[in-house]
Formats: C-alpha cells, sequence, structure tokens
C-alpha cells in the first residue's frame, strides 16, 4: 500500500482533467488518490474513467453538496475516504503541480528521517490559461510554528492548502482541521496547528499552481461578503487564543503575532470586504476594540469603511 494519500474534494470539472494529468505525469508513482465528489453537477465519475488505468484512484460521490459553504467539512469527509497511508496530501480538482512533486516529497522526507509532521511546497498563482501572475515570496527551508504565523499574517510568505502534506498523526492527534466559515484562514490555521510541536519544512524543487479562476471560493468572496469576513474574524480569534500562551513564555513574540494579526485583518477587509450590512459591524467594530484596543475614532472610521450603506453615499457624491 502507498504510504500518500493525494486527497481531491472535487465539484467542477473545469480544470479537473489537467489535475489529474499532473499526477498521470508524477516521475513518482508512490501515492494514492482519493476524489470525494461533492455532490457535483458536472459528471466527474465520467471524467476520470480514462484515468483508473493511468492512476491508482478511489472515487466516492456524496449525498449532498456542502463545499461551498463548509469547505472544511467536505475536506474532511473526503480524507475519511483513506485507508491507513502515513501522508495526506489535501489537493484540489483546479490547481496543478509539477511532475516531480511527489518525487521532491519523499526525498525531502527521507532526507529529514521523517521527523516533521507538515512539508510545504512553494507556490506560483495561476490564471484561467495557465499563465503564471504571480510568485510567491521564497520560504526559508524551515520555519517554527510562531515563525510561519507571523510571515503569512505579515504578507512575507503564501500559503494554501494544496501546497502541503500533513502527517495523518498530526491530523488525527488535532481532531481534524480547525473550521471557520467558508473556511476563510482555514488553511493557514491548520498549517500554524500542525506544525506547532516540530515546525514546518519546505519541500524544495518543485511548485505548487494555485489557480485563481474566477471560480473558487476565494475568487467570488464579493458576493457572500458579509459571511465571509465573519469566517476571517474567526480565524483572527484562533490565531489570537492559539498563541495566547506566548503572552507570559514570550511576550516580544505575542506582540509580533497581534499587530501582524490586526495588520492582516485591516488589509483583508480593505481589499475584499467594504460594504458589509450594519448588523454585522457592530460586531465587528466590538471584536476589533476588545482584541486590538484601537483608540475609538479608528474603530468609527474602520467601521464605517465596511459599512454598505456608507459606501452607498460615498460613491452617490463621487458621482455628483
Amino acid at each position: 500500500m502507498s504510504k500518500l494519500a493525494i486527497v481531491i474534494p472535487a465539484y467542477k470539472k473545469t480544470y479537473f482533467s489537467k489535475t489529474l494529468d499532473c499526477f498521470v505525469s508524477q516521475t513518482n508513482k508512490n501515492f494514492h488518490i482519493y476524489i470525494g465528489d461533492d455532490h457535483s453537477n458536472d459528471n466527474l465519475q465520467e471524467l476520470i474513467l480514462p484515468y483508473r488505468d493511468k492512476l491508482p484512484i478511489t472515487y466516492y460521490r456524496f449525498e449532498s453538496n456542502i463545499g461551498a459553504k463548509n469547505i472544511v467539512d467536505q475536506w474532511e469527509r473526503s480524507i475519511s475516504l483513506t485507508k491507513d497511508e502515513d501522508w495526506i496530501w489535501l489537493f484540489s480538482d483546479d490547481d496543478l503541480v509539477d511532475p516531480n512533486a511527489v518525487e521532491a516529497f519523499w526525498n525531502i522526507v527521507s532526507s529529514t528521517n521523517g521527523s516533521k509532521d507538515i512539508y510545504s511546497f512553494n507556490t506560483c498563482v495561476i490564471n484561467k490559461i495557465d499563465d503564471i501572475i504571480s510568485v510567491a515570496p521564497p520560504v526559508p527551508p524551515f520555519e517554527t510554528s510562531v515563525e510561519m504565523a507571523y510571515n503569512l499574517l505579515s504578507g512575507k510568505r503564501a500559503n494554501c492548502m494544496p501546497d502541503h502534506i500533513f502527517s495523518r498523526f498530526v491530523y488525527r492527534k488535532n481532531n481534524g482541521f480547525v473550521k471557520t466559515v467558508y473556511g476563510q484562514g482555514a488553511d493557514w490555521a491548520n498549517s500554524i496547528l500542525f506544525s506547532g510541536d516540530k515546525g514546518f519544512c519546505i519541500i524544495p524543487d518543485a511548485l505548487v499552481y494555485w489557480r485563481f479562476s474566477g471560480d473558487n471560493i476565494t475568487s467570488v468572496a464579493f458576493e457572500h461578503k458579509a459571511e465571509m469576513i465573519t469566517g476571517h474574524f474567526q480565524f483572527i480569534k484562533w490565531i489570537l487564543n492559539h498563541f495566547s500562551y506566548l503572552r507570559e513564555n514570550s511576550p516580544k513574540d505575542f506582540d509580533n503575532i497581534k499587530e501582524a494579526a490586526l495588520q492582516n485583518l485591516l488589509s483583508v477587509i480593505d481589499y475584499h470586504y467594504k460594504g458589509v450590512p450594519l448588523s454585522r459591524i457592530l460586531y465587528f467594530a466590538w471584536f476589533i476594540k476588545r482584541n486590538f484596543n484601537l483608540p475609538i475614532i479608528r474603530v468609527i472610521k474602520l467601521s464605517l469603511t465596511m459599512n454598505a450603506y456608507y459606501i452607498g453615499l460615498v460613491n452617490k457624491r463621487k458621482q455628483k
């Protein structure tokens, strides 16, 4: 039995063949692919038929669709299809990976004696036609969980669910994944959580290509901003709670994490979540004031920035 489970919680067929082609092309075939069909409107079972002679595939179609809002639950039920492989790679139905990726993973596991619970590829962002539109900053060969969290929140490194491979041991130890509404920040939270004891190791010499297509959850954040920002606030709250032990052990590190979390939150609000209904604004304002102790004037200005009614007034004035 292979010791690497590649788990693909699938829904759309648009790029799925390209994803499977990447694994057909792998120079090391020591893996098994598990496809969890999120009750797709596309006929994914038909799509994978030509690949059954090329790849070891286990396919299962779930009876309900949950991934649109509860993506983390879809990740977990897809992982439940696996057997007892030591390592789990949660991939996606539209991303790509270099043909030597599996080989590079096994090489780093060998050279580190499998001493880490989580290994990660560097990442590029591609568009609908596979053009590279951005390259993530290079990541150090090794980071502690605190270092990784600070660098993620500060925008000094990238991270997405398909770019890391984690041990079944650490997945079970933590009873699965951290969950947030729409999975906002969940990939970051789980990388931070799983690297807590042993740190985080980069897999050199291969890349993951994360697709920004306009079809995935990140791409359509604007349409569900009121709910999705709730998920991001849940992530920020998790960060502050998770690293609260640093208050006594390493207060400077905690202050750095807290400041980076605030800057991340402000950046996300500015980039994604302007125009949130007033009914949500009051809680967000209270959360920011309570956790970051910002001056009340700044909290009010930030709340206005998020509010849909206020933005409507501003836009009307600009049109006059």
